[in-house]
């Protein structure tokens, strides 16, 4: 029997929950099956939902990013990342984003016992 646990991040929302969970069912089903995997990709790709398949992250830490390729890198939608910008909980500069300031950003409001989620 599998032991309960609390989940990792308080403050993540039922939506983001979910999506973590997929993405591992997914890193699972690519390492028994890797043809099923594609296919399955493909097909939610076609249906306008490219978070489940992992994306290489060509950025490096330094780099400034558009709220789009933030977007990318983070698998969510741009209207997100600017939803989460304009409420306080990351920081642009007049260049862009930086991803790893990003990162810790979001691990910090994510961990907070306050915060409440609301997109």
């Amino acid at each position: 029997m599998i032991k309960p646990r609390l989940w990792p991040r308080a403050g993540d929302s039922p939506a983001v929950r979910a999506r973590q969970i997929a993405r591992e069912y997914r890193e699972a089903l690519a390492a028994i099956d890797p043809e099923r995997c594609a296919v399955l990709d493909s097909a939610a790709e076609a249906l306008g939902e490219g978070w489940v398949t992992p994306r290489p992250n060509t950025h490096t830490d330094g780099d400034y990013l558009s709220t789009k390729e933030l977007a990318e890198v983070l698998g969510e939608k741009p209207g997100t990342v600017d939803q989460w910008w304009r409420r306080g909980h990351i920081t642009k500069h007049d260049d862009g984003f930086l991803l790893d300031e990003v990162t810790r950003e979001l691990q910090i409001w994510r961990a907070s016992p306050q915060q409440t989620r609301r997109w």
